[in-house]
């Protein structure tokens, strides 16, 4: 992987997590339990966007043959399948 695609993983990472702690006081801040917020805006389009990028690269890198994912991503793009895609943890039910 390059320097310019490991910050932009770094980048879209961090406003992920901006997004966490962001939603997390809002909903200790405000009496608000609603799914459309910004701060879950922010949040989701930071796992979108970081989903996108990861997907983008291993389709780039060959698609879905081993090794097609930027070293040391390819963790990363099984996890973030596992979240949004067909496979689901147990415990998200």
């Amino acid at each position: 992987s390059t320097a310019t695609f490991d910050w932009a993983v770094v980048g879209l990472g961090s406003l992920m997590l901006f997004g966490v702690h962001l939603d997390a006081w809002a909903h200790h801040r405000f009496a608000l339990e609603s799914f459309f917020t910004p701060w879950h805006g922010l949040l989701y389009s930071g796992f979108a966007l970081l989903a996108l990028l990861l997907a983008a690269a291993a389709v780039r890198g060959g698609g879905t043959r081993r090794g097609a994912a930027a070293l040391g991503y390819a963790r990363r793009i099984r996890t973030l399948a596992g979240r949004c895609g067909p496979v689901r943890p147990r415990w998200r039910g």
